[in-house]
């Protein structure tokens, strides 16, 4: 290709129209097949509603290829994708862009695409569980900052990347605007862990503008993806999920696509944060549930922070408070009736910051009887509580014993454990 010439005139430079032409389509038709298979590795497959001519009888509806139409004449300065049903064929319209001379074609600029394809995977994924449609429409819905994130993250260069580039700040649809790649681009800040380059937080009144409010969600994702590279100390080379990845970036991109099909339709960006945390409880086993939790707690999303109605922009508490975990581990697979259980009760904080003024309570089920705790713990009306307060990353422990009623079975022994302020 000769970016020097227009990508419509060819600017007077012979062949110039006609080889960019070529190219263009080109890329538009093979970057969105490496698209269709770096996310089918991370759950965006048949089952999952995606674009797909033949299903190969994997589940889902066939017969809904991609359309990409590059160099779509119906519009400038943009573009778009409309995601119909499962079984009818998405469409991406690609634009040129003329705000650059000479003009750009965005069918070359592949966060664009890989961001209109963004939509596609988000209007499938989310309420794919109960093959809905229509779930990214609501107030609060966190598609543009979606999309925004899947172009971040399928054009890093991970082979370069170290635990520290986070802090580098990207731009989304700098070559459509004729920057540098570590321009500004389309948004209104770069993306960058760093909050000298990126100061967007959730906030008591969200934009309306499903782009600046998009910035919001795309920057806690992100966030939080570097969270987990950091924690996890590696990063993969390609953003490919093989079965074995452990890097950071894969396993960021897992949980992301993961939490899609654990939202409610209408999700808003608290939901899409829990949805992190259950897809890291059900792929990780919860390993990353502290890293997940301070990224979001520093873009205004911690343990306090309250979201209203998803239907609007602007009923949202922030909150920056630390988040704190309670769990609880028996250490026996069965007991009979009549006889003794111990089971440990641990809660533990998420950052830097120290606690003090919490209450850990374990409710007991009818079906036994208490006979002691540890480290202060008090019963009364058929719940421990402990007094808790800890340092910076510190944690609490504590054990109960109690005895199986003898007609307790059949039935489980289920305790349930909060730790409240």
């Amino acid at each position: 290709p000769d970016y020097t010439a227009d990508p419509i005139t060819g600017g007077g430079t012979t062949g110039a129209m006609a080889n960019n032409q070529s190219f263009n389509v080109t890329n538009l038709f093979y970057y969105n097949n490496i698209l269709h298979d770096v996310l089918y590795t991370h759950g965006f497959d048949e089952v999952a509603r995606n674009f797909q001519s033949d299903n190969f009888g994997r589940g889902g509806a066939g017969n809904d290829f991609l359309l990409g139409e590059a160099q779509d004449g119906s519009g400038t300065n943009n573009a778009n994708m409309s995601t119909p049903a499962d079984g009818g064929s998405g469409r991406m319209q690609m634009y040129i862009w003329t705000q650059t001379s000479p003009q750009r074609d965005g069918d070359v600029d592949n966060g664009i695409i890989a961001h209109e394809l963004g939509h596609g995977v988000s209007n499938r994924l989310m309420g794919s569980s109960t093959n809905q449609t229509g779930c990214v429409s609501n107030g609060e819905h966190a598609g543009e900052g979606i999309s925004d994130y899947i172009g971040l993250m399928t054009t890093q260069d991970w082979a370069v990347a170290n635990i520290n580039t986070g802090l580098v700040g990207r731009g989304i649809g700098t070559f459509a605007l004729g920057q540098a790649t570590t321009g500004v681009g389309i948004r209104s800040q770069r993306y960058s862990t760093d909050l000298a380059i990126n100061n967007k937080k959730y906030q008591a009144s969200l934009p309306t503008a499903v782009h600046d409010r998009g910035e919001h969600w795309c920057m806690a994702a992100w966030e939080a993806t570097w969270a987990i590279i950091q924690q996890s100390g590696t990063i993969k080379s390609n953003i490919y999920f093989d079965g074995s990845s452990t890097g950071g970036n894969v396993v960021a991109m897992r949980i992301a696509m993961q939490a899609m099909k654990l939202v409610p339709c209408g999700a808003g960006f608290l939901d899409h944060r829990d949805g992190w945390l259950k897809a890291d409880t059900l792929l990780y086993g919860g390993t990353y549930s502290c890293a997940i939790w301070k990224a979001f707690q520093k873009r205004g999303m911690g343990f306090f922070a309250l979201q209203g109605s998803s239907s609007s922009a602007g009923d949202q508490t922030p909150d920056e408070t630390a988040a704190s975990q309670s769990n609880i581990t028996t250490g026996v697979t069965s007991i009979p009736a009549g006889q003794n259980m111990t089971y440990t009760v641990t809660a533990s904080t998420c950052s830097g910051t120290a606690i003090t003024g919490y209450e850990m309570r374990s409710t007991l089920p009818a079906n036994v009887t208490f006979v002691s705790a540890t480290n202060g713990g008090v019963f009364s009306a058929g719940v421990v509580r402990w007094p808790v307060s800890m340092a910076a990353n510190g944690t609490f422990t504590a054990q109960v014993t109690i005895t199986v009623n003898a007609n307790a079975f059949p039935g489980n022994v289920v305790t349930q454990n909060c730790l409240f302020e």
